[in-house]
């Protein structure tokens, strides 16, 4: 039995039969895709992670928690910036910090293929297909991430990359929440104060080991 997408949207809208056991399988197997596609869809990594099945859902539950920390200190400094276009200076870190942005997954289709059931979902920028599984792990439907999710997040099956990972994370959190207080108290009004800022805090945190070091007169400026 398949089901396509319009009679996938019914099931879950409208719910199903208990007498029908077929039938209320496939919608909780829709059920659990539209929870993993809305989390998707809305950037909510967080819920996106709850959804994720296997190796790569429990890495991604991992670092969901830094990443959200991360991505509030990144706002908070936006939010300076904004306030202060004067400045004229851009956050690199924005982009990297919301990595579902733009995500747009379209579910063609969920079918059994024997004990298991599967999803047939594609991108909707993109025409390639791809069949992934929908799996009950300790009580709880989730779905496997897509292949251009799951690729990012193989590195990281390392458990000493996975703990660095984090720790990365845990710092850009500490040198962007302290660059966005700078600039809210106007202790740092230009770009150049900005950036020597910036390069002071990464040094002080050995955030990038091999990031610039600022020169003694330009640190001690950025400190004053």
């Amino acid at each position: 039995m398949r089901v396509s997408a319009a009679m996938m949207a019914l099931m879950v809208g409208a719910g199903v039969s208990s007498a029908d056991a077929d039938d209320a399988n496939f919608a909780t197997q829709a059920a659990a895709m539209q929870a993993f596609k809305s989390a998707l869809e809305s950037g909510d990594i967080k819920q996106v992670s709850q959804h994720a099945a296997g190796e790569t859902g429990a890495i991604l539950r991992r670092v969901s928690e830094p990443l959200l920390k991360a991505k509030a200190a990144s706002d908070r400094l936006d939010k300076a910036l904004a306030a202060k276009p004067e400045i004229g200076w851009h956050n690199p870190f924005a982009a990297g910090l919301a990595p579902l942005a733009g995500s747009q997954l379209e579910v063609v289709e969920i079918a059994r293929e024997g004990n298991l059931f599967v999803a047939r979902v594609r991108y909707r920028q993109s025409p390639q297909e791809e069949t992934i599984a929908i799996r009950n792990e300790e009580g709880a439907w989730r779905v496997d991430l897509p292949s251009e999710l799951a690729k990012d997040l193989q590195p990281l099956r390392d458990p000493e990359r996975l703990d660095k990972r984090r720790k990365q994370l845990e710092q850009l959190t500490e040198v962007l929440a302290a660059l966005a207080a700078d600039i809210e108290s106007g202790k740092r009004k230009t770009k150049d104060e900005v950036t020597l800022r910036l390069l002071e805090l990464i040094a002080d945190s050995n955030l990038f080991p091999s990031a610039p070091q600022p020169k003694a007169g330009d640190k001690a400026n950025a400190s004053g």
